[in-house]
Order: structure tokens, then C-alpha cells, then sequence
């Protein structure tokens, strides 16, 4: 786990899992701002409202979120030019934004912009500034048991299915490591 700080002394505990890692910054994700937000109320209510919504165009959606010690309310919104790989859920995309400010305002990764926020004409296209997020425990683990019981080097399966040079499974994103479970399975 990787703890954060926020608000009056308090310490926030995101899994690893809960993370994504771009351009030297850490991003908590949203499903780790909501985790955190179930365990530590006893009240946790998330409504959504659309406020504009054109398919293929752009959406505006307003979250109200009622926790124990308030409401706090965010919009988000998403465009098929800021977000153009997601042109096809671009109302999911403005509701998850929405939520995930909604979590910082209310004190959850308050001093991290959350993951979701960031568009994919902030991040770019090309392979350097590719999101990643660190493979699971479960899929490293998934790697090394597949590889044992093939008799393969982990590491050598890893960079020719990939074509890449990985010098650890932790340097994996989830995306790739799938990629490879998947492939190593598919070898008979």
C-alpha cells in the first residue's frame, strides 16, 4: 500500500492496484477515492446529473456526494476532441470525472488530481507518455506460475511476447501483463 496525506492529520492507504504512474507523477484512480470513501462513512450517496449530452460530441455531467461530514458537488465533462479514444463513452467519461473530483473535494487524494481527470490530449498519443499502471500482484504472480510450469524464464517470455526489454515483471502495466498471461496460456 502507498499512503497518502490529507486533511486534519488524517492518512489515506491506496493499493497499489489503486494507482497509475504517468510522467514521474502518481494519480489515484477513482475506485480507490470510493473505496476509501465506503470504509470511512457510514452514509456515502453518489447522484449524477446530465447536463449536456450530445453523442460523439461532448458531455457535461454534475455529482453530488453526500458523506458523512457533508455535500460536495463537482462537474466533469468530455469531448470528442479532448477525449477522442473514448469518443463512444463520453457520458461515462464526464460521470467518472465529475465523481472523481467530487471524492477530492470531499478530501479523498485531495492533493492529487485523480487519474480520470486528465484527458487523453493531455497525455498524448505516442509511446512515451502512455499511461501505466502497474501490473497486479495476482498477474505477476500468474507469470512466474505459468512460466514455471512451462519451464520458461518469466523475464524472456515477458520481452518476446511484448518485443520490449523489461528488466523486472513490476515494470508490467496491467495491459501488458493480460497480454502476456494471455499469450503464454495460448501456447500449448
Amino acid at each position: 500500500m502507498v499512503a497518502f496525506f490529507f486533511g486534519e492529520g488524517r492518512v489515506c492507504h491506496f493499493r497499489k492496484e489503486e494507482l497509475v504512474e504517468y510522467d514521474g507523477k502518481v494519480f489515484p484512480l477513482v475506485g480507490g477515492k470510493l473505496r476509501i470513501a465506503h470504509e470511512e462513512n457510514n452514509k456515502l450517496l453518489i447522484t449524477s446529473e446530465v447536463i449536456t449530452f450530445t453523442v460523439l460530441e461532448q458531455a457535461v455531467v454534475k455529482t453530488t456526494l453526500e458523506v458523512d461530514k457533508g455535500v460536495f458537488s463537482a462537474y466533469g465533462s468530455s469531448s470528442c476532441i479532448k477525449d477522442a479514444d473514448m469518443v463512444e463513452s463520453l457520458l461515462e467519461v464526464a460521470e467518472t470525472r465529475a465523481i472523481s473530483r467530487a471524492l477530492r473535494f470531499a478530501g479523498y487524494g485531495v492533493e492529487f488530481t485523480g487519474m480520470e481527470e486528465i484527458s487523453d490530449r493531455d497525455i498524448g498519443t505516442n509511446k512515451k507518455s502512455k499511461i501505466l499502471s502497474s501490473a497486479s500482484e495476482p498477474q505477476i504472480n500468474a507469470i512466474e506460475k505459468i512460466a514455471a510450469i512451462k519451464q520458461w524464464n518469466p523475464l524472456e517470455c515477458v520481452n518476446r511476447i511484448l518485443k520490449v526489454e523489461v528488466k523486472s515483471l513490476n515494470e508490467l502495466s496491467k495491459k501488458d501483463a493480460t497480454k502476456v498471461i494471455t499469450k503464454m496460456k495460448a501456447v500449448a
